[in-house]
């Protein structure tokens, strides 16, 4: 007969560890949809970046197009702002002109399913 204590020990710990993988895995879908692409970013303080956006579950990366070095000597190649900052944020843009033809119509696909959604979706 098997330990029905080991059992539960060992399926909470297999939960766990999905539970967080697929926590880990969760990325904000709005920002997703401006993954990969050159984008403009303004904080309430005035700061702008520009760069590629890359979206993680604890933060957003700005990838700048070039390195620069900054005042004190250090190459920075990206900008990264964490979840907590998020409020800072003034803006987040994207410009139609700079999207390439693929993403020009994933955009145009999701503008429709947004404006027009599926029975299913509706509910």
């Amino acid at each position: 007969m098997p330990d029905t204590f080991a059992i539960t020990i060992v399926s909470i710990i297999i939960f766990t560890v999905v539970a967080a993988f697929i926590r880990g895995r969760i990325r904000d879908k709005c920002l997703g949809d401006f993954l990969k692409d050159l984008v403009t970013l303004e904080e309430t303080t005035g700061k702008i970046i520009l760069g590629k956006l890359s979206v993680e579950n604890t933060g957003i990366e700005l990838i700048y197009p070039t390195k620069y070095k900054d005042k004190s000597g250090h190459d920075k190649t990206s900008y990264i702002l964490y979840k907590h900052e998020y409020p800072n944020i003034q803006a987040l843009i994207r410009y139609h002109d700079e999207l390439n033809e693929h993403r020009k119509k994933e955009r145009e696909k999701e503008l429709k399913r947004t404006y027009h959604p599926t029975a299913s979706k509706k509910a």
